[in-house]
């Protein structure tokens, strides 16, 4: 199995760029939500859609919300519990 090169600095500034114009035109959003935007094809880079795109999306996520570069509520975080409330669910079979 090969490994693919890693990303030059300019294709990780674009990767940035495509995450922040993600995250401005719909906020807030999870890690997830951005992964999937990110694995579409017809982007200028595209991450894998693999664990390894999941990775690479994740980190960066963290590196631009130390940096500032986006504002921590733009992303959420996945509900306590590991359990998540989906539309239209009965209010009163949550939590069972």
């Amino acid at each position: 199995m090969t490994v693919p090169p890693r990303r030059t600095k300019a294709r990780m500034d674009q990767l940035r760029r495509q995450l922040r114009a993600a995250l401005e035109a719909d906020h807030p959003q999870s890690v997830r939500d951005l992964f999937c935007r990110m694995a579409d094809p017809g982007l200028p880079e595209p991450v894998a859609r693999s664990l390894g795109g999941y990775t690479t999306v994740q980190r960066l996520l963290v590196r631009m919300r130390r940096e500032g570069t986006v504002p921590r509520d733009w992303i959420t975080l996945p509900p306590a519990g590991g359990r998540a409330v989906w539309a239209g669910e009965p209010v009163e079979d949550v939590g069972r």
